[in-house]
Parts: C-alpha cells; structure tokens; sequence
C-alpha cells in the first residue's frame, strides 16, 4: 500500500479545518466499524458441528480486524501530522 502523503495548506486549497473534518469523520466511520467487527467475531457456539473451522474462521476475522485497525492507525498518525503542520 502506498504511503499517505501530506497536503499542502495553501489560500488556494481547502483549508486545515476542512482537512482535519474530513480525516475526524473517516476515523468516526472506522471506530463504528471496528466496533461492528468485535461484535460479529465468530464464536464457538456457532460451529457446534464443524469445530474445527472454528479457529480458522475467527482468525480470518481478526486477521481483517488487524488490518483495518492498522489502516486506522495509518490515518490517525495522519490526521496528527496534519493537525501540527
């Protein structure tokens, strides 16, 4: 994946707030989702008659988490820089 890049601030671009607002509601939207992904992790009880798919399919799930928890991390980091600029 390709590194986020830093806008420039400029009179002629969108401003810093602007930018900081877009960055918040994306953030906004992940943290509902990881939220949503914790909810429907898959559990035990739903694999009574095939136990050993399982443990598979909860780590394909958590793999995803772990993957968009990292993007989320990405994006804050981001956001951070922005802000300080």
């Amino acid at each position: 994946m390709k590194s986020l890049i830093q806008p420039q601030i400029n009179l002629n671009g969108t401003s810093k707030n602007q930018l900081l607002e877009q960055q918040v509601e994306v953030l906004e939207h992940f943290r509902r989702l990881l939220g949503a992904m914790v909810g429907a992790t898959p559990h035990g009880r739903d694999y009574q008659l095939r136990p050993e798919e399982y443990q598979f399919a909860r780590d394909a799930w958590l793999e995803r988490y772990t993957a968009l928890d990292a993007m989320y991390r990405e994006i804050e980091a981001h956001a951070l820089l922005l802000s300080d600029a």
